[in-house]
């Protein structure tokens, strides 16, 4: 993954597609840490943003990770991405969206790419209170439809500030 803009993370809390990946990360019911990469299109969860950490404090500390895990691609075309490799063999799960119109779809799900056979657990990195827990399972979860868990969402705010806007202005230019 590219180096974090703070003014790409601004772009993309408003909703508005920064210019490349950006990666997020979460912890499910067992602790265990997945990361989300957007595609720039992604909906991302609001809380996201009001973390502790910073977006590039939070990615130089996962990213600093030793590698602790073998790893299992679980979509065989894109599941060997040299990003998805490295953070999976930290012990993350890797979600990726992707969507074949390059253009934010409502309910279009996150899909896993690569998981560790070993998972690292929140607890090993103090990342507890950090980043949001969501009310699922991992290891049980090829598809995460962010939708389906969190009403506040970033694309939401796009929406807001566009209809609020007058006529002729748009927040994406």
């Amino acid at each position: 993954m590219a180096i974090i803009d703070e003014s790409e993370i601004a772009c993309l809390r408003e909703g508005i597609r920064p210019f490349s990946d950006i990666e997020w990360f979460a912890c499910d019911l067992r602790g265990d840490i997945a990361a989300f990469v957007t595609a720039g299109f992604a909906a991302v969860p609001l809380c996201v943003f009001d973390q502790k950490l910073t977006f590039s404090d939070l990615h130089d500390k996962v990213h600093a990770l030793p590698l602790l895990s073998e790893i299992e691609p679980v979509d065989e075309n894109q599941g060997m991405n040299p990003s998805f490799v490295e953070l999976a063999a930290k012990g993350l799960f890797v979600y990726d969206w992707n969507h074949r119109r390059a253009q934010y779809c409502p309910n279009h799900p996150y899909r896993l790419m690569t998981r560790p056979k070993r998972p690292l657990k929140i607890t090993e990195v103090a990342l507890e209170g950090q980043i949001p827990v969501l009310p699922l399972v991992f290891s049980e979860a090829k598809n995460v439809v962010i939708e389906s868990m969190f009403t506040d969402l970033n694309i939401q705010l796009k929406k807001q500030n566009k209809t609020s806007l007058p006529t002729g202005m748009n927040t994406t230019t």
